[in-house]
Parts: structure tokens; sequence; C-alpha cells
């Protein structure tokens, strides 16, 4: 079926002692709104699997119980949804990709010390759309807003301006903590390169200079027959 897709992602993350692995399968169906218009829904369902390595932490106080073995947790079931509304200038998007909120690590090793570390529930909308400018120039104006309980939400925003449908210009800002500059080039309709600079606005900036990323991206195409459009996002 066309209109029906499926996927299956496996994350491994490491951050210091933490050690977070994700295993999900994906469903999406899409629907036909009108003739330039269409409409997907999307679920995911799997398991999560959190660990702490406490034992390889250098501690203060040699004696202190929490830091005395390692924190293993059960792997947790979950699951979320996504909607997604687009056309060829334009897009929006809602999604809310863990439904279920867990306690990550509840005991600390043989103590009865309950643990603090809970995984809220996050939400993600998205936002765009292409303005024509003139005959080479447009303007792709896009948001990404994140919310969850306990924090303050986020704003991603970015504005990309693309020349003659090859070069793409642009700045994007990411609310309290850093802004970026970016600049690409499609070769041909399936293969486009990047560059872009970030550095912080927090008081990490004290201790790095920023980050550059170089970007590759290629579009398999599986029906040669078929007419290409330009991507814009």
């Amino acid at each position: 079926m066309e209109s029906l897709g499926v996927g299956l992602s496996v994350v491994h993350d490491k951050v210091g002692p933490v050690n977070n692995t994700l295993a999900f399968a994906d469903i999406a169906y899409r629907i036909r709104v009108n003739e330039r218009a269409r409409l997907a829904f999307g679920l995911k369902a799997g398991v999560d699997l959190f660990q702490v390595n406490l034992g390889g932490i250098q501690n203060v106080d040699a004696n202190d119980p929490l830091f005395g073995q390692d924190l293993q947790a059960k792997a947790k079931p979950n699951f979320g949804f996504g909607m997604y509304y687009w056309t060829k200038k334009g897009y929006i998007g809602l999604s809310a990709p863990k439904l279920i909120e867990h306690d990550r690590i509840e005991v600390y090793g043989t103590t009865d010390v309950v643990s603090a570390i809970r995984q809220q529930r996050h939400y993600f909308l998205i936002a765009g759309y292409v303005f024509d400018l003139g005959r080479d120039v447009k303007f792709r104006p896009s948001v990404l807003v994140k919310a969850v309980e306990g924090a303050p939400i986020q704003l991603d925003v970015s504005a990309m301006f693309l020349l003659r449908e090859k070069f793409w210009l642009g700045v994007a800002h990411r609310s309290g903590d850093s802004f970026s500059a970016l600049i690409a080039y499609q070769i041909n309709d399936q293969f486009k390169v990047g560059y872009a600079y970030d550095f912080s606005t927090t008081a990490l900036r004290s201790y790095h200079s920023g980050s550059h990323e170089l970007m590759l991206s290629y579009d398999l195409r599986f029906n040669k027959e078929k007419t290409l459009s330009p991507r814009y996002f």
C-alpha cells in the first residue's frame, strides 16, 4: 500500500555514566486531503532501557551508599503518536514520542532512597512555509516548539532564503541557548551539501568557541519516471 509506511528505530545514547537504549517500531498512514495537501498519522511502540554506571564515578565520599553500585532499570514499554499536514509550500505537525511517564530508576541500589529520575512527557510542534519573494528568491521561515512539564517552553526559530533553487542561506535561534548560521548548495535533484556554525549564548560560551557542522544529503530515487519537485523542507 502506497499510503502505509513502517519503520524501526534503535538508539543508544551515552552521556558520561548514563546509558539510554531505545528500540521502537513505527507505522504511519497517509491520506489525501485534496489535490495539493496530505495528512499523515503515525504511531510508535517499543521499549526504553535506562542505566546509570555510578560505580565508575570518582566520589568525594567513598562511603556514600548512593554511589556504591550501578543503577539498573528494567526495560519499560512506551508508545507515541504524531500528526503531519503538508502541501508543496507549507507544513505543520504535532507529536508526543513517549506518552507514558515512567520512573527511570525507582530505588538506589540496596537503600530505600527513592529516585528523582522520572521520564516526563514531551510535546513537539513544528510549522513552516515557503514565500515567493521574486522570480529567483524564496523565503522559508520555520519554528519548532518544545514543551515539557516543569521546564520553560523552548523555541527553535529559523529563517532561510533560497536563491535560484540552488543556494540556501539562513540563520537560526534557540531560545535561551544559541544562534547559528547556515549555507547549503543543491548540486542536483538528489544531492545537497552544507555547512553550519553554531555559537552559544549561555555561560558555556566561556569554555568553547562554537561548533562547526558539515552536511551531506542524498535522496534515494526508486521511481526514475516520477517527476521530482524542489524540496523546501
